[in-house]
Formats: structure tokens, C-alpha cells, sequence
């Protein structure tokens, strides 16, 4: 199969075609290789559309993501949001390559928050985050189990060896407990404890 090593990724054409689509122009793929991070691989038991679908539900978040009040603690080791708004209206553009959208909320302060969100066919997703450029791949490998491979990167310059190392990138799901002891089963490949 025809391959591409670019920025810690390799990408395999395993499609019938003699000669292969051109190679996707995703921003962790044009950036230049100081600025992307390895990537981070977990496996998924799910179907790779029920995952997929998480990724693009915007309203998740107010749930999954969400402090029940504006002064509640941020779980030690999580990332959390409070809108007060848990409405989100959406904006959907359809487009040739899948679609985007947008989902705003109004915050307690009265600003609106937009989280700007695409689906890339055929299993790609990219939500925005500020000087982050990032690239969801739920890689499908059968109707129970997926793969869900996730690399991020900075726009506005090279990652710094402190972000190189820190956690984030060396061991994402440390605080999830890590990843189960592999066996031959590829499935036990990058599956968390949790």
C-alpha cells in the first residue's frame, strides 16, 4: 500500500484505486513537523459512528463537561466549562467535504461562546481551540470496537519541549489510570483502564 510519513503520522492509502486521492491537507499534516505532537491513540469499545457522534454533539458538553455552578471546582486533572446556557443554537453549513457548524451558548457574563466544530468524511472531525489545530480520526475496525486516533498542534509556532513532555502529549490518559497490559488480542492495543 502507498504510504506518508508526515509530523509523527503514518498515513496508508488502502483504497482500490490505482492511483491514490490527494493527500488530505488536514493542518497537522502542513504544519511544520516542530509544531505537531505525537499523536494520541486510544482504542474505543464502540461502534465508530456512536463515538463520532459524541465528538460532534455540542451539547455534550453542558453535561459531560460542566460544573453544576459557576464556583464549583474544577475536577482535579479534567477540563470543565459553565455557560449557565445549556441551549446551544447551532449554525450548520453543509459543505463537499462533510459539514461545520457552529454552536453558541451565552455565558453568565453575557458574551456568546462559539464552539466551531467539522466532520470531514469519512471519520474526521476538527473542533476549534484557539492557536490549536487539531484532527479526531475515529478509525472503524469492526461494528464493536474502534480506534479513535487524536494529534494536535500549535499554529503560531513551534511546541516547546516543556509541552513536548508534559503529560498531555507523553501520557494522556495517565490520570484515566493509563492503558490495560497488551495481550495478543489487538483490541488490548491502547485500550485505558478506565
Amino acid at each position: 500500500y502507498p504510504c506518508r510519513d508526515v509530523n509523527h503520522m503514518v498515513w496508508v492509502y488502502m483504497g482500490e484505486r490505482e492511483t491514490p486521492p490527494p493527500f488530505p491537507q488536514f493542518e497537522v499534516n502542513t504544519l511544520p513537523a516542530e509544531n505537531v505532537a505525537p499523536p494520541s491513540i486510544m482504542m474505543e469499545e464502540a461502534n465508530w459512528l456512536q463515538n463520532m457522534e459524541g465528538d460532534l454533539d455540542s451539547g455534550h458538553l453542558d453535561f459531560l463537561h460542566s460544573r453544576l455552578t459557576a464556583d464549583t471546582p474544577t475536577p482535579a486533572g479534567q477540563w470543565s466549562v459553565f455557560t449557565g446556557d445549556k441551549n446551544p443554537r447551532l449554525d450548520i453549513v453543509p459543505t463537499d467535504y462533510g459539514v461545520y457548524y457552529t454552536a453558541k451558548r451565552t455565558r453568565p457574563d453575557g458574551m456568546e461562546w462559539h464552539r466551531i466544530n467539522q466532520f470531514i468524511f469519512p471519520f474526521h472531525s476538527m473542533i476549534t481551540g484557539g492557536t490549536r489545530a487539531g484532527l479526531r480520526s475515529f478509525v472503524p475496525l469492526d461494528d464493536e470496537w474502534a480506534m479513535l486516533i487524536t494529534q494536535n498542534a500549535s499554529i503560531d509556532g513551534p511546541l516547546s519541549a516543556e509541552e513536548r513532555n508534559s503529560d498531555q502529549f507523553s501520557d494522556p490518559f495517565k490520570n484515566a489510570g493509563g492503558f490495560v497490559t497488551r495481550t495478543s488480542d489487538p483490541r488490548s492495543y491502547f485500550y485505558t483502564v478506565a
